[in-house]
């Protein structure tokens, strides 16, 4: 994920001016190599994004319950986060209108260890929640990746 603070879809005009211009290619190339882009979106932070490096991370992928706004959805994340010492919850966002694959919503955590798991993995089968776990995921920084 690439977040510019204060940008709008007008950044995407800025990235294909960049690229094309080969002063990115350098970063191009190193992306190339450890990963590919199947489907592409554009989205919007719920809570303010907190940068993880070295990290351990558990992903989730949410889609809203019916009725349900963005601000619900924050509010339950920020109580959530404060529950889960230990962890942080670096982002929270939402599809930017129909720019990007179902589901709509994604949260990511960096978690100290994966003994710590257990319990945010089950936080959707005992709390009554604004959003539906579609899938949980597990990741780790490019090149510490566990095979």
């Amino acid at each position: 994920m690439w977040y510019v603070s204060g940008a709008g879809l007008e950044r995407i005009g800025d990235w294909e001016r960049i690229f094309a211009s080969g002063e990115a290619d350098h970063l191009e190339e190193t992306f190339r190599l450890a990963a590919r882009i199947d489907k592409a979106g554009c989205y919007e932070p719920l809570l303010e994004p907190v940068q993880g490096r070295d990290g351990l991370y558990y992903g989730e992928y949410l889609e809203f319950a019916p009725g349900v706004s963005r601000d619900e959805v924050a509010s339950f994340f920020a109580q959530r986060r404060d529950r889960h010492d230990g962890m942080t919850l670096n982002l929270l966002c939402d599809r930017t209108g129909g720019l990007g694959p179902e589901p709509r919503c994604l949260a990511v955590w960096t978690v100290p260890g994966w003994d710590a798991l257990d319990d945010i993995v089950r936080d959707f089968d005992r709390l009554d929640t604004p959003v539906r776990l579609v899938q949980g995921a597990l990741y780790r920084d490019l090149g510490a990746e566990t095979l």
